[in-house]
């Protein structure tokens, strides 16, 4: 569309032009000078700052409601991200440079909430990533030592690492929640690290099932130690059959 100071801007500078053509037709004799004739630049002046005036007024109104209509275009994104990230199995929180975090979404609360122990993720606590792994009790598998803050995929992406772990176990009392974490840097235009986002997800069905498929390995493989024990002495059993025979057999003859 046609950006509507632009005609106030032209008729402020056509205005001013003539006036001045007209100040000039008069100084050069062409016209009657009267005492309207010799002022008319003022005038021009005056219609100029007007104009231009309003002019500015229209582009400052043009600006806001371009930035109003860009608030409102980033807000419906940020709820349509929003509402992606609450939809997904996964849970996903944001970690600012301060090792605090600053967004999450719905299933970052389900994982981590623990009724029994009165454990309830609040992103308003502001606990920092080394609070949160004693909080919620996070360890190394297979042991009870607290999970190495070194180590914690959080920490190593806000330093710029890329990280990912499934050696985290969450205690509850006398369950533990296996956890599986995937972390990633967030790079700001200064080539620093400002945040991090943290990816993780319960994965007690998995090594259920990985435990089972292993038992069953370990079984298939006595199973087969089994069999190959009894091919053996069905073999040998064989051998002594047929050395009898042959034996027999010389005896005859």
């Amino acid at each position: 569309g046609i950006f509507r100071p632009a005609p106030l801007f032209m008729l402020a500078w056509f205005g001013l032009i003539a006036l001045f053509l007209d100040v000039l037709l008069v100084r050069l004799g062409v016209t009657q000078s009267t005492l309207f004739s010799e002022n008319t630049y003022r005038l021009g002046i005056i219609l100029v700052a007007i104009f231009w005036s309003i002019s500015l007024a229209e582009r400052v109104n043009l600006l806001k409601n371009d930035a109003q209509r860009a608030n409102q275009e980033l807000e419906r994104s940020e709820h349509r991200l929003s509402q992606i990230l609450d939809g997904m199995p996964l849970g996903v929180v944001l970690y600012a440079s301060d090792y605090k975090p600053k967004y999450a979404n719905r299933s970052w609360f389900e994982i981590l909430t623990d009724p029994a122990r009165d454990i309830r993720p609040d992103l308003s606590a502001g606990r920092t990533v080394a609070e949160a792994i004693e909080y919620y009790s996070l360890k190394a598998a297979g042991s009870s030592e607290i999970y190495p803050l070194e180590n914690f995929p959080a920490v190593r992406a806000l330093h710029g690492q890329p990280a990912y772990a499934d050696d985290i176990e969450m205690h509850r009392g006398d369950q533990v929640v296996p956890l599986e974490m995937w972390a990633s840097p967030i790079v700001g235009e200064s080539g620093d690290v400002n945040s991090a986002v943290v990816v993780f997800q319960d994965i007690t069905q998995r090594k259920m099932a990985e435990d089972i498929l292993k038992d069953y390995h370990h079984y298939l493989e006595l199973l087969v130690a089994e069999r190959t024990k009894d091919l053996d002495t069905t073999n040998k059993e064989l051998r002594l059959r047929l050395e009898w025979l042959a034996a027999v057999n010389f005896v005859n003859q």
